[in-house]
This record gives C-alpha cells, structure tokens and sequence, in this order.
C-alpha cells in the first residue's frame, strides 16, 4: 500500500511540473533582455544582442561580440506581443528593437557562436 500511495504522489508531482503555456507564469523560465540585430530570411528566428555594439555591422562581428549574442528560432507556439499584451507577428519585429525573450528551455551552449535555443515569447519593448 505504501507502495502505491508513493507512486501516486510522485506522479503528481511530476504532472505538477508540466509546462504552462507562454502567457503564464515565467517563474521557471528563462528570460533575455536585448537588441535585435538580425532577423532570418525565412521570418523563423532572430539574433538578439544584449548589448549594443554600437553601430558595427553584423558582418563585422568578431567572436567577444558573438558571446553577447543569442540566436531564437521561433515555433508555432512563439508568442509575439507588445507591452499592452497585443498579439503580433514576426512582421512586427524590426532590427534595432529592445526585446524581452523568453524560453522554456536551457540554452544550448554550442561550440561556435551564437549560442541558440526556441523562443517561447518575444516582448517588443519600444
């Protein structure tokens, strides 16, 4: 019988700790605030910056300047709004903007950079 009750409990604790939609609760999630300095062709991902190298080119990145960029890939479930909370689209994202990213999951730290991972919520702040 214990047993029992100790698998129950376990499985609502690991149910408990599902993941919430991107509007919800960011307590456990990861957040970034930078500069987006490029956008994909393919309108999937951006770079952000966070910090501002102040008018060098992309091109002309050098690997210091990649260690402060992160490059988001964005899902069907990437959440585009303003401040007010209004739903945007990738449209709306223009390089130069200061955003709040949000992920749900651990940056991957890749051998070259920029380091990527998936963007659960892309908040334009100005």
């Amino acid at each position: 019988m214990k047993k029992i009750l100790f698998f129950i409990t376990l499985f609502l604790i690991l149910v408990g700790c599902g993941e919430t939609t991107p509007t919800g609760n960011h307590s456990d999630s990861f957040h970034k605030t930078g500069v987006i300095i490029s956008i994909s062709e393919a309108k999937n991902g951006i770079f952000v910056e966070d910090k501002k190298n102040g008018n060098k080119n992309i091109e002309d990145f050098n690997d210091e300047d990649w260690s402060n960029v992160m490059n988001y890939s964005f899902k069907e479930t990437t959440v585009i709004e303003n401040e007010n909370g209004d739903t945007l689209s990738i449209n709306d994202l223009k390089v130069g903007q200061k955003v709040d990213v949000w992920t749900w999951d651990h940056i991957d730290i890749n051998d070259g950079m920029p380091s990527s991972t998936a963007a659960s919520r892309v908040i334009i702040i100005d």
